[in-house]
């Protein structure tokens, strides 16, 4: 029997409702979902990024991104349904989170271990208990010396892509000194909400009507769990980055009741100690080296998902 599928380039408009199917389907399997899960994340990487869909029968079978660049293509979630032709004209492939159970069952050259952040909401707007003193402090100590500060719901028909970007050039540049950053995700940010008329879930502070510290999460497609994109406050004001980041996981909790937000990587420690006073726990995530494992480092395959393709030539 021959097989009928179709490879396009993801469209929001012609693919979207078959996403959503897709990714809800899939949700089901995760006991805690990874950071590109959601279904705004994967549309902002498409802004840059060639990101397909492989459709069978009206739905899509398999999710994933082509980067003809660094000659490597990258499926998400579930292992290549076939033997795509496409394949051969990479020099690496890779299976970017597949669910746990599927793992040992997958014939991959390499199975690399990761883990992600992930927060108990519940437990940290509650603020009970000792484990949570230092962020109590800081909190405290924030709105006493900030007692002129508002938090506002992000809107874009309020906020100009002028005035966000402002913000984070005056955040670039306060903070370069301090470490070292990447932009891409934020100005891929920018672009997908003005430029592609995309939709981010976020909260901004203001200080005397300036925005001084800005927040974007996203929802998974079943709304069991939320994911936190960006969260950048101004160095100066001391405490604005734990104001913030609980600010944005007490909107989740009451607008979404969702308990559980994945805040990212937890891979390195100095993301670790900054996550620490928020008692977040790891979850394990895996990325299944297809082909290609001797030619590309430790690090290049996930990189390789979250940044553009042509980033850092």
């Amino acid at each position: 029997m021959i097989m009928k599928f179709e490879i396009n380039k993801y469209d929001k408009l012609k693919h979207r409702n078959k996403l959503v199917s897709y990714l809800k389907k899939i949700e089901k399997r995760f006991e805690y979902i990874p950071f590109v899960f959601p279904i705004n994340i994967i549309e902002m990487f498409s802004t840059f990024k060639n990101i397909f869909v492989v459709i069978e029968d009206k739905k899509i079978i398999n999710l994933g991104y082509k980067n003809k660049i660094k000659s490597n293509i990258g499926f998400f979630f579930e292992k290549p349904k076939y033997d795509y032709d496409f394949l051969n004209d990479f020099d690496s492939a890779v299976l970017l989170f597949p669910p746990r159970e599927k793992v040992n069952k997958i014939k991959c050259e390499e199975k690399i271990e990761i883990s992600e952040a992930i927060i108990d909401i519940s437990k940290v707007i509650s603020l009970v208990g000792k484990e949570f003193k230092t962020l109590r402090g800081k909190l405290n100590k924030f709105r006493k010396e900030n007692s002129n500060c508002i938090v506002e719901v992000f809107d874009k028909e309020k906020i100009s892509r002028q005035e966000l970007k402002s913000f984070y050039d005056e955040w670039f540049k306060s903070s370069e000194n301090r470490k070292s950053i990447d932009m891409s995700l934020y100005w891929g940010c920018l672009e997908f909400i003005y430029g592609f008329d995309g939709e981010l879930d976020g909260i901004v502070v203001r200080h005397n009507a300036k925005i001084i510290g800005v927040g974007f999460f996203s929802i998974s497609p079943l709304e069991k769990q939320s994911v936190c994109i960006t969260s950048n406050g101004f160095c100066e004001f001391k405490g604005l980055n734990e104001f913030l980041a609980y600010e944005k996981y007490r909107f989740v909790y009451k607008k979404y009741k969702i308990k559980f937000i994945n805040v990212g990587s937890a891979n390195s420690e100095r993301i670790i100690n900054m996550k620490k006073k928020f008692c977040f726990f790891r979850e394990k995530l895996w990325m299944l080296v297809l082909k290609g494992n001797d030619i590309r480092d430790k690090d290049f395959w996930h990189d390789d998902c979250v940044d553009p393709d042509d980033f850092r030539l």
